[in-house]
């Protein structure tokens, strides 16, 4: 769980994400866009929720040919290739500084 607090985020203890269930709920749903969006997040934090390149593979397969934001156009203003997604800076900045003060 990600808690926002005031103008920051909290990060907690990061748990072993089960796989095989984010599969399956990603496959319920069977949106690209969804895949593209939560391969992307999730790739964020792999190394913690300890995730497989072979989820990631997977993601990407399913996310189509098109460019999508991640959230309102004129907010996200970075282009990440690898997922064909524009992203706000500030949240690459927040995962930065995350994974710098650990």
């Amino acid at each position: 769980m990600l808690v926002v607090s005031s103008n920051y985020f909290v990060f907690p203890r990061f748990h072993v994400v089960h796989e095989d269930k984010l599969i399956r709920y990603l496959s319920l749903y069977e949106k690209k866009a969804l895949y593209q969006r939560a391969g992307f997040i999730l790739s964020r934090l792999q190394k913690q929720l300890h995730l497989s390149d072979n989820f990631f593979e997977l993601c990407r397969e399913r996310t189509g040919k098109s460019v999508r934001y991640l959230t309102d156009k004129y907010e996200s203003d970075v282009y990440i290739p690898e997922w064909k997604l524009y992203v706000p800076q500030y949240l690459l900045s927040l995962t930065k500084y995350y994974y710098e003060t650990k």
